[in-house]
């Protein structure tokens, strides 16, 4: 949230359950431009560099794996 996005936005994972997310974000080519590994609630992304247009958030860690369109627009 929030989406679109004037450039930061946060991924929310719910409660805590220490498992382990793997994050990546790509834009509209497929280039990842973005990539981390977290096991936090709350994660901030800052695309503040980056240009405006549709980008695609991915999610995944050992059960299930979830993309997301994310809409830059500043």
């Amino acid at each position: 949230y929030p989406n679109p996005t004037n450039g930061r936005f946060t991924v929310d994972f719910g409660p805590s359950n220490n498992e382990d997310y793997q994050i990546e974000l790509c834009d509209a080519t497929g280039r990842i431009v973005y990539s981390e590994n977290s096991n936090k609630q709350l994660v901030p992304i800052d695309l503040t560099g980056m240009a405006n247009g549709v980008y695609t958030l991915k999610v995944s860690n050992s059960i299930a794996k979830e993309m997301i369109r994310i809409v830059l627009n500043r």
